[in-house]
This record gives C-alpha cells, sequence and structure tokens, in this order.
C-alpha cells in the first residue's frame, strides 16, 4: 500500500513538474486570467466556490508570484494578443467588488506588490445591496432551522455539507428565471429561513459591497484598475436587446464617474458562452468595449476572441494542487 501511495504522489508531483515545464517552454505566450470573488479573513460557515480565506488565498499570490509574470489586465491581454509574452504570465482579477476585497485582499495585494482587475457590479456600489445569491448563502449560515422545503425539494440543514447542497441546488435553479423573477423566489427562500426577505446587507456582512471611498483608495495606489460588471448583475442573454444595452452602457458609465477614467474592459455575469450572445458582444463593441472576461475554463494566447477572453475562476475550497494544476496547461494543452 505505502508503494502504491508513493507512485501516486510521484506520478501526480511528475506531472505537475512536467506541466511547468511545458508552460515555461512551451506555452510562455499563454495568458492566464485567474478569477476571484470574496476574500474573507477565516473560512465561511459552509463551501461556496466564491468565497476564498485569507491563508489559501495568500498561498495562491505566493505560487503565482513565483511561477509567473504578475501584470495589470490590459497590460497582459495586449502582449497576448500581440504575441509579446516573453515568459509566462497571469493576471489576477475579482468579481463584482466586494467591501473584503479593499479590506482584507488589497493589504495583501499590497504587500506583495500584485496588481489586480476588480469588475464592479456597479448598482451594489456604495449602497446596502448586495447580490441575491450571497444573501441566500448569508441566510443560510445563519439559520437555525434544521431543513427547508422549497419548490418540492426539501434539503437539510443540519451541516456543512448539507447547506452547501442546499446553495448549490437552489441557486442553480433561480439562475434559469427572469432578474425580475429572481428577485421575488430569493426573497421567499430568506423568509422561509426565517429571515427578513430583503437583498440587503448590514456593515459587518462579509457580502458587503465595496463603498465609493475604498475604490478611489485602492485606484490612487496604482495597483488596482477597474472594469464594469454589468449595473445589477443578470444574466445577458435572459435580456432583450435594449435591456442588455442598458445594463453594460449604465454600468460603463458608472465605473467611469467612480474612477474619473474612461471603461473600456468588462466582465460577463457568469460568464459561461451560454450566459451572453453574440448580440451582447456586438453591444459592448457599440458602447466601446475593447477587453472583455468569460468564465470559460481556459488560458489565453494570440487568437483568443478579445472580447471572450478566459478565465481561471478559482474555487474557494480548491486545495493548492487543484490550484496548481488548473495554472497551468497540462501535456494536451486546452485551447
Amino acid at each position: 500500500m505505502n508503494d502504491l501511495l508513493n507512485n501516486l504522489l510521484f506520478s501526480n508531483s511528475a506531472s505537475l513538474i512536467l506541466s511547468r515545464y511545458l508552460h515555461k517552454t512551451f506555452f510562455h505566450n499563454h495568458l492566464v486570467i485567474t478569477g476571484y470573488h470574496s476574500v474573507l479573513p477565516s473560512p465561511f460557515n459552509f463551501r461556496d466556490w466564491c468565497v476564498i480565506d485569507l491563508a489559501l488565498f495568500r498561498k495562491q499570490l505566493l505560487y503565482l508570484r513565483k511561477h509567473f509574470d504578475l501584470l495589470p489586465f490590459s497590460e497582459a491581454v495586449e502582449k497576448c494578443l500581440q504575441g509579446k509574452l516573453n515568459k509566462t504570465a497571469a493576471v489576477i482579477t475579482f468579481d463584482d467588488g466586494y467591501q473584503n476585497n479593499y479590506d482584507i485582499a488589497f493589504p495583501l495585494l499590497k504587500e506583495l506588490n500584485i496588481p489586480a482587475t476588480i469588475f464592479l457590479t456597479t448598482g451594489f456600489i456604495n449602497t446596502a445591496k448586495t447580490h441575491w445569491s450571497c444573501r441566500i448563502n448569508e441566510t443560510l449560515a445563519k439559520t437555525k432551522y434544521k431543513e427547508i422545503s422549497w419548490k418540492k425539494c426539501t434539503y437539510r440543514l443540519d451541516t456543512a455539507k448539507d447547506k452547501t447542497v442546499a446553495s448549490l441546488s437552489i441557486r442553480n435553479d433561480l439562475k434559469q428565471l427572469t432578474h425580475r423573477k429572481i428577485e421575488s423566489e430569493v426573497k421567499q427562500v430568506i423568509e422561509i429561513l426565517g429571515e427578513k426577505p430583503t437583498l440587503y446587507t448590514d456593515k459587518h456582512s462579509p457580502f458587503r459591497m465595496l463603498d465609493i471611498q475604498s475604490i478611489k483608495k485602492m485606484q490612487q495606489s496604482g495597483l488596482i484598475t477597474f472594469g464594469a460588471h454589468t449595473h445589477s448583475h443578470p444574466i445577458l442573454n435572459l435580456l432583450n436587446r435594449t435591456d442588455q444595452f442598458k445594463q453594460i452602457s449604465r454600468s460603463l458609465k458608472n465605473v467611469e464617474e467612480f474612477t474619473g477614467e474612461r471603461c473600456k474592459i468588462f466582465s460577463y455575469p457568469n460568464g459561461r458562452k451560454e450566459d451572453y450572445s453574440k448580440e451582447t458582444v456586438e453591444l459592448l463593441k457599440q458602447c466601446g468595449v475593447k477587453l472583455a472576461v468569460t468564465t470559460i475554463d481556459a488560458h489565453n494566447h494570440r487568437s483568443t476572441p478579445p472580447l471572450e477572453l478566459r478565465r481561471i475562476v478559482v474555487g474557494g475550497y480548491w486545495k493548492m494542487r487543484k490550484f496548481m494544476k488548473a495554472v497551468h496547461p497540462n501535456p494536451a494543452f486546452r485551447s
């Protein structure tokens, strides 16, 4: 048994070493864009893909700094698309714009001198509003109820694992609805769990969104740049053309108001291939957007469409080995 375990360990280590070697030698002109959301000082109440604790985030940043040239977003993408990356390069991005990006993540980014880009859901900035999925998770974390019955399904809530399962299932169902319908359904879920049916957070919530003062301080550091992530985070492909345009144009205008600089970069909500369309891409062009990121799990190279850039969206509970494998191309590189 020990020999078997040793062989497996050696095999995994050898695979990782090979991936790093291939990346550095043959794929150095491929750009890795990582995606994060919320960074908390300690692990969340249950597993949430979008929440990572500070200690793990530090380990990941240190690994990236050791093996990659960490560049500002626009500079890195421009070099990649022009075929001018001379060594392995990576970019750090965040979606939504949580206050903990400033309170928790920013001090570490300053300490390590690592640039990052934050894509803002602008309708939530400087308010007590937050994304609907955050309110569900926050309510699940607080509830003393042992189960929830919703949409003919009953979910146990005894353990952290139970809450993870309930959260994923409920949120995946809700994502199929229109944005307006989602809000009413979320309020119903929150009420069933014994909380006030609102989409608001208090100042100490881990899902509180950024205030403008924090945005300005990060911008003044020269390390952090900002992009748009729509105004209220709908899945764009579920909207008609007019509403898509309003979401995109309003968020771009808001980012310009927050930062004093014209915004030309964008992140698709949810970001899978089915979450936007050719029409969405055309609307981005019409609004002056030059670069946009998806959540399509791949690396970027010279022929990657600039308005459909790929990202490695990091799971908040990934082990380090999974993270290391994700940021390097394997021998059968996926484009």
